[in-house]
């Protein structure tokens, strides 16, 4: 089933429903004899990133769960992050030079896809650490799911969903102004987080009304995923200046940077933009426009 609270009525069903589907499709992943192991790495992390999003929705029902179960999710994430990362430099290096292929010639840069690549296949060659790390995670996410039974959630009406919505969303106000204040990476990393947390709860929320939260929820696709390109080439970048990709060309390690430079610049203008639409509206009022959507959906028939 979908990542969507499908029924207002029985929103604490629904929610438990979520994080059981989420920790099932993990574990299903781990044994899917079809994905290759960085493959499975990405498609559990993904798994994890949704359940914290979830968690954050419904943060104030669940009260001192929310931390153990935050910290759960994350650390198991975290323990697998280091080959998703391997692979992610590899891609970015692909994109850079698939961007600017018309002023580029890739042969120039084949020793920096070279080295990535080959760190990449030492992480995945070490097919026993990998599969010792997928048995921690997996026992991790087992033990999470016998807890779902007993989340404390009390979820009748819109209000309790309301608080975490709203906080997620003050959230990405403020790290986008910090954002486009400090102009830092990390700052621009921090805004991405924020608003992916609200893009996962406009997803768990869009049926209240598709049309419009729809709308809105594929803008923040479309900024997360400006945002992570971004954050993305930040790390290619200090790998760069700190000598893990090592580059003894100086002239081609200076063209390297500027390319990333360029394409940095492209990508937070494209998010300025649409972020600043994004986060233009004021929270009490997209509170309580989704609120009404959701009241109006409890009376409809079926529902």
């Amino acid at each position: 089933m979908p990542y969507r609270i499908l029924d207002p009525r029985q929103a604490a069903d629904e929610v438990r429903r979520i994080a059981v589907e989420q920790i099932d499709r993990a574990l299903g992943e781990i044994d899917d004899p079809s994905l290759d192991r960085s493959r499975t790495v990405h498609q559990v992390r993904k798994r994890c990133k949704k359940l914290r999003g979830l968690l954050r929705l419904v943060r104030k029902s669940l009260g001192k769960h929310y931390k153990r179960e935050n910290a759960c999710f994350r650390d198991a994430s975290k323990s697998l992050a280091d080959l998703r990362d391997a692979e992610v430099m590899v891609e970015t290096h692909d994109a850079l030079m698939e961007r600017f292929r018309d002023e580029v010639r890739r042969s120039s840069f084949a020793p920096v896809k070279c080295k990535l690549t080959r760190r990449l296949n030492e992480l995945v060659g070490g097919e026993q650490d990998v599969d010792e790390r997928l048995a921690v995670f997996r026992a991790e996410m087992v033990a999470a799911r016998g807890r779902v039974a007993d989340w404390p959630l009390e979820v009748d009406g819109f209000k309790p969903l309301a608080k975490g919505l709203r906080k997620t969303y003050r959230r990405g106000c403020k790290a986008m102004k910090r954002a486009l204040r400090k102009e830092g990476g990390e700052d621009f990393h921090q805004w991405r987080k924020r608003a992916k947390y609200h893009w996962y709860h406009l997803r768990l929320l869009n049926d209240c009304w598709p049309g419009v939260v729809g709308a809105r929820e594929e803008a923040l696709d479309r900024l997360s995923d400006l945002l992570g390109d971004e954050h993305d080439l930040t790390v290619f970048r200090r790998r760069v200046t700190g000598g893990s990709i090592e580059i003894a060309d100086d002239s081609r390690r200076e063209a390297l940077l500027a390319l990333v430079e360029r394409r940095q610049s492209e990508l937070r203008d494209q998010a300025t933009r649409l972020g600043r639409r994004v986060f233009s509206r004021d929270e009490d009022r997209l509170a309580e426009e989704l609120a009404g959507y959701w009241k109006a959906w409890r009376r409809e028939p079926g529902s």
